[in-house]
């Protein structure tokens, strides 16, 4: 047979068209899937997007002048405010990219279906595929929004606080606060009072994060060893009890141990430690035990929860298994 050299120019000019004429028309959000003739695709593409721009536009434009400039007349701008409307824009704006990025990526891989001779799915079958495979993502969106405005927000608030000069005599309203770039990082290391301080609430921090999470997970993980052995008797009140103070709120058991911490009338010196005949301890005044306090209230606080998770774990192991 006897091919014709035109004919595989016209093949190979016409490959990956559908692709790429979806994926320019797409830089209209819904333009693509209307090339396709996805057209209820299209118009939600459309709709959202264009939604997304009429109605925060103009939140979008205030808060990213915010964050370029953090005011400039006081006390009507507000650096801190601005700040915080700048970084919750940008969150805002990541969510229409990845948006607009998904309009572009199904105009993509629709026409590359096509230009591979594969028919696109209709409506009813794009339904019961977002039922079946995409249900579990649309469980988990309002979550995660939740978790990007809670955790991840806070996180870059302090993480932009950091590169400005926000202190005593730079607080709004009264005074703007201006973007220093690293200078603060570079005091860090270079004023000794700033060194100081940093590096005593680095080690304060290590010495928290390794005892407390240490503590409460050594005391769950051996109260759950003991209370699983098979000659105990009363196991279920004994596990009660030692559930009991992750029943508690944590406030309240703040208070409680911040009466049994007090210096003068405290049942931890006037009771406990008496009656070893250890010394009174400055718990409320003195830094370190101060410290240790905290240490031990943590601990009674958190080993609760790795004592039920490891009951769990053991009551789950099989009794004949070695």
């Amino acid at each position: 047979m006897i091919i014709n050299p035109s004919e595989n120019i016209a093949e190979a000019r016409g490959a990956g068209r559908h692709a790429w004429c979806g994926l320019l028309l797409a830089i209209v959000p819904g333009f693509g899937q209307f090339y396709h003739r996805q057209w209820l695709k299209g118009s939600v593409f459309l709709v959202l997007l264009s939604s997304f721009m009429s109605i925060f536009y103009d939140f979008l434009s205030e808060g990213l002048w915010g964050l370029y400039t953090l005011g400039e007349e006081v006390p009507r701008d507000n650096s801190i405010f601005l700040l915080a409307e700048g970084i919750i824009s940008v969150l805002i704006i990541a969510f229409g990219v990845l948006v607009y990025f998904l309009s572009l990526r199904d105009a993509w891989v629709n026409g590359k279906k096509r230009d591979e001779g594969v028919a696109l799915n209709s409506v009813r079958k794009q339904y019961q595929m977002l039922l079946s495979e995409g249900f579990p993502y649309l469980m988990i969106t309002p979550g995660f929004i939740l978790l990007v405005f809670v955790v991840i927000f806070p996180i870059l608030f302090g993480f932009a606080i950091a590169f400005t000069n926000y202190n005593l005599y730079h607080t709004p309203p009264a005074k703007l606060v201006d973007w220093v770039g690293f200078k603060n990082f570079i005091n860090i290391f270079t004023l000794s009072i700033w060194r100081s301080t940093f590096f005593d609430v680095l080690q304060w921090t290590v010495v928290w994060t390794l005892l407390a999470t240490t503590l409460q997970c050594t005391v769950g993980v051996l109260l759950a060893i003991l209370v699983n052995q098979k000659d105990l008797r009363f196991k279920p009140m004994i596990r009660t009890i030692f559930i009991l103070p992750w029943a508690v709120p944590g406030f309240v058991t703040i208070l409680v141990f911040a009466g049994m911490f007090n210096d003068s009338f405290g049942v931890i010196n006037n009771a406990i430690l008496s009656f070893f005949g250890i010394s009174p301890k400055a718990w409320l005044t003195d830094p370190f035990w101060t410290k240790t306090a905290l240490i031990m209230m943590q601990t009674w606080l958190g080993f609760p929860f790795v004592f039920a998770m490891t009951t769990g774990v053991l009551q789950a192991i099989p009794d004949d298994s070695v």
